[in-house]
């Protein structure tokens, strides 16, 4: 999915959270994706919450974003408020 929206090159950053450095990698070389390394565990939500700690360490979000997360694995899109 990150690679898709990539194609439309889009003004703000695109993320892409990965479990595998292989892949990490991979989305590297494409346009405008920000690859992140990240432990993933079966409930989804959950993933997004521990998401954004880091990014926030990175100074990439602040409390109060507004983050629109898209996953191929959900087959979702969401509008999110960052806590």
């Amino acid at each position: 999915m990150a690679t898709l929206l990539s194609r439309c090159r889009p003004n703000c950053p695109v993320l892409a959270f990965t479990e595998r450095s292989s892949s990490q990698r991979r989305l590297n070389l494409h346009w405008g994706l920000i690859p992140i390394r990240l432990s993933f565990s079966n409930d989804m939500e959950g993933n997004l919450e521990n998401s954004f700690s880091p990014l926030k360490a990175r100074g990439m979000i602040k409390s109060g974003d507004l983050i629109i997360s898209v996953s191929d694995m959900l087959q979702s899109l969401q509008v999110l408020n960052v806590p």
